[in-house]
């Protein structure tokens, strides 16, 4: 099956790509993967998570307001029994 395209350009191209990627990766002496922890970023973060929590517990909370309320408010009607 012919797809149009070198085979022999495609893998001289992947090579190319991933000697740079080493190269770089001996030049910053760290992994360049794109997986990378940093301690002091994700504390930093926590007060945005901190209040996304707290939004979620707020929407909730008035979701569960809201239907005690209408529940009070227009109670369900009681089917005669015979």
């Amino acid at each position: 099956m012919e797809y149009g395209f070198d085979e022999a350009l495609i893998y001289a191209e992947a090579e190319e790509a991933a000697a740079e990627t080493e190269e770089i990766s001996e030049t910053v002496g760290e992994d360049t993967s794109g997986f990378y922890f940093n301690p002091s970023g994700f504390v930093d973060t926590l007060g945005y998570m901190g209040r996304g929590m707290l939004g979620i517990f707020v929407v909730m909370a008035v979701i569960i307001i809201a239907t005690t309320l209408c529940d009070k408010l227009f109670p369900a009607k009681k089917k005669f029994e015979r």
